[in-house]
């Protein structure tokens, strides 16, 4: 789900192949103005990769992740959602064509990122699971600045009784600059990101 205080422009969506699932990216593009009142378009988007700790499915979500990548195209792109992520299967993450994992460039620790705590999650049984971050925001922008990031919902919610997710959620802050470096539109790279599988 998408949901904006600025009315979309278009929604689209495409089912990832290769194999064929039933997971989606969803992705919407607004029409922005800067302070000077230059028309831009931002894209956002929001997706869901493979899950598995098997090579199979870390294969199956670096083909998903391209898709997407490559799909979600333009100056001002986030990409956010639950990727499905797991260090110790997936590797790192090489990206291409000035895409950005969000967390990252902001030298934050990896592990200080995850969403997926089982020790500290009352919905989580297994409590001795590993944590991860299987959730990101990537990102690719010449008119935004990534100012801030951070983990949130990470209390347990006080009507509840309980966490309101599995997951943890992430909160990215990003500015609209005043001199946009404007990059030329060059077509997608055809391998926007690569999995360094050890």
């Amino acid at each position: 789900v998408i949901m904006s205080l600025y009315p979309s422009e278009d929604m689209k969506w495409f089912n990832y192949r290769n194999p064929d699932t039933h997971r989606y990216i969803v992705w919407c593009y607004y029409v922005m103005n800067d302070k000077h009142k230059q028309r831009h378009v931002l894209t956002i988007a929001t997706t869901q990769l493979e899950v598995g700790i098997e090579t199979e499915a870390s294969i199956t979500r670096e083909k998903q992740m391209n898709q997407a990548l490559f799909c979600v195209h333009g100056e001002d792109c986030i990409v956010l959602g639950d990727f499905s992520i797991i260090d110790i299967v997936d590797g790192d993450i090489q990206y291409n064509g000035g895409w950005q994992d969000a967390w990252l460039s902001l030298n934050h620790s990896p592990e200080a990122g995850n969403t997926f705590v089982p020790s500290s999650n009352t919905l989580i049984k297994a409590k001795d699971a590993p944590s991860f971050r299987p959730d990101m925001v990537i990102y690719k922008t010449c008119r935004y600045k990534l100012d801030s990031m951070e983990v949130v919902a990470t209390e347990v919610d006080e009507g509840l009784k309980t966490h309101i997710s599995k997951q943890f959620g992430l909160l990215a802050t990003f500015q609209l600059l005043d001199n946009a470096s404007f990059l030329p539109l060059v077509p997608p790279p055809d391998v926007p990101c690569t999995f360094n599988r050890q």
